[in-house]
């Protein structure tokens, strides 16, 4: 039998984990529902019953996505945090590739399908109730001389496709999905990199890294430049002097190419890499 990786061992360690856990994850996908349609009836009525445009559902979708998540996300290795919880995890008949691969099951992939239907469920039910509460408006109708009365219609939004985006401009939905994936994984990290309290831990570092990432562009670098701008990628320097303004400084065509695909696809590949040379480390 592998060693490695045995199907058998990882869908019956799979099986195990949802019989330990669901009641607890059922609760929270309830708790969920209950809060996300608490909270678009609080905005329909503080915002004097006007319909919920994606302008209230795309923030809240993608809001609660990354601070739930990473929630989740660090309590997965919470076990090895405990002595005893840890020799039991630890003892279980199964290598440490298939525990990692359960955990990033659960905590990716059945996570982010789970949460979206539930907000799609509640979502839909929600934009149906406030359609049918919000106050009918009274116009003039030039085409039939007369006054006619409507009300404004929201409808459940596409949470993969921007509605606004054009068909050259990039779709920012796509961007947030990914970067969900990213961070998500570097909360699945933090937690079994910190013993205790993984997702303040995680998520202070991960503030002090972008403090630190814009600080040297803005305090450090900036500076030292003549007057002119870094782009908001940080991937060219335009000049604002008179005798050069309308150039710019860009890093080489392969670079930037290498920098965004890093970006986008490298961060979670290697989170996990990491969490597997951690987690072989975590031996009896």
């Amino acid at each position: 039998m592998n060693q490695l990786f045995n199907s058998r061992r990882f869908l019956l360690l799979t099986g195990l984990h949802w019989n330990e856990h669901r009641k607890r994850y059922l609760g929270w996908l309830a708790a969920v529902a209950g809060l996300l349609m608490t909270y678009f009836l609080f905005v329909f009525f503080m915002n004097d019953r006007k319909p919920l445009t994606e302008d209230y559902q795309a923030p809240t979708y993608f809001v609660v996505l990354f601070m739930l998540g990473g929630l989740y996300a660090s309590t997965l290795f919470a076990p090895l945090g405990d002595k005893s919880k840890g020799i039991t995890w630890l003892l279980l008949p199964a290598s440490q590739l298939e525990k990692l691969l359960v955990s990033l099951f659960y905590g990716i992939l059945v996570f982010y399908i789970s949460y979206t239907a539930v907000f799609y469920l509640v979502d839909i039910a929600a934009v149906k109730l406030t359609n049918s509460m919000v106050p009918e408006l009274s116009r003039y109708d030039y085409n039939l001389k007369q006054f006619v009365t409507d009300r404004q219609q929201a409808a459940v939004s596409n949470m993969f496709i921007e509605h606004y985006k054009k068909k050259s401009e990039v779709n920012v939905y796509f961007i947030f999905h990914m970067a969900f994936l990213a961070i998500q994984s570097i909360f699945i990290a933090g937690s079994i990199w910190c013993r205790r309290f993984a997702f303040v831990k995680t998520l202070l570092a991960g503030l002090a890294f972008g403090a630190l990432y814009i600080f040297f562009f803005a305090k450090v670098l900036d500076p030292r430049m003549p007057r002119g701008h870094f782009t908001d990628d940080f991937m060219e320097y335009r000049f604002e002097s008179f005798l050069e303004n309308g150039k710019y400084v860009a890093m080489p065509a392969w670079l930037i190419v290498s920098i965004t695909v890093l970006a986008k696809y490298a961060v979670a590949p290697l989170c996990w890499i990491l969490t597997y040379i951690r987690l072989k480390e975590k031996q009896l």
